[in-house]
């Protein structure tokens, strides 16, 4: 049994519930930015579940692609997430039009052009969501300097993208032992949740202070 998965899409689903319960944060667009792609990122997670039935190779190949599916959208609007704090952060003067926040959403059609190349696919999913953690690691470095309280987000962003760096290990380290980068998940959504709320009630909504 996969106890590790069913951990990461509990932690998500702790992570979705808690967003939408704390009452101090406001239901603006970065929320639902965030909201989007932490539940697209559930349902990914739960790859876990076709081990309870009988399944053709067919099934668990298209199941691995809808996973992979909503990988991608739960990145893309990660990285909206990103370019809209990165443009309320500006001063006025230097801001470019909003709308061009969502140009992350773009990424979703290039994946048409490899969606049936698994290794092509696995390794432009990956190299998508490690450039997102690294912007997300330098851009909310920059904001710690500022304020010391967004330690809570940079924290959480910098275990999850050690995660992904144990995942993508050369050689078959992460297929042999899934459960230590699926581990460190854990506490890295937990993190970045927690982070979220902690900005939310005290640094006026991640906002520039």
């Amino acid at each position: 049994m996969d106890l590790t998965g069913i951990l990461i899409t509990g932690v998500l689903v702790y992570a979705i519930t808690r967003l939408l319960m704390h009452d101090k944060v406001s239901r603006d667009q970065k929320f639902y930015l965030l909201l989007t792609s932490a539940v697209f990122y559930t349902i990914a997670s739960l790859s876990w579940a076709q081990q309870f039935f009988e399944i053709s190779l067919e099934t668990e190949l298209f199941i691995s692609s809808v996973g992979s599916w909503m990988q991608l959208i739960g990145v893309s609007f990660g990285l909206c997430f990103l370019a809209l704090l990165n443009w309320e952060d500006r001063p006025p003067v230097a801001r470019y039009p909003v709308q061009f926040v969502y140009a992350p959403l773009l990424l979703i059609i290039s994946f048409l052009f490899v969606h049936d190349t698994i290794l092509m696919k696995m390794r432009l999913l990956g190299f998508y969501e490690i450039g997102a953690l690294v912007i997300a690691v330098i851009f909310f470095g920059l904001l710690t300097v500022k304020n010391f309280g967004f330690v809570y987000l940079l924290s959480g962003v910098l275990v999850l993208l050690l995660s992904l760096i144990v995942y993508w290990f050369p050689g078959d380290f992460a297929e042999t032992n899934p459960w230590i980068w699926q581990l460190i998940i854990l506490p890295a959504v937990l993190l970045i949740t927690h982070g979220y709320i902690y900005c939310a009630d005290e640094l006026g909504e991640l906002k520039k202070q």
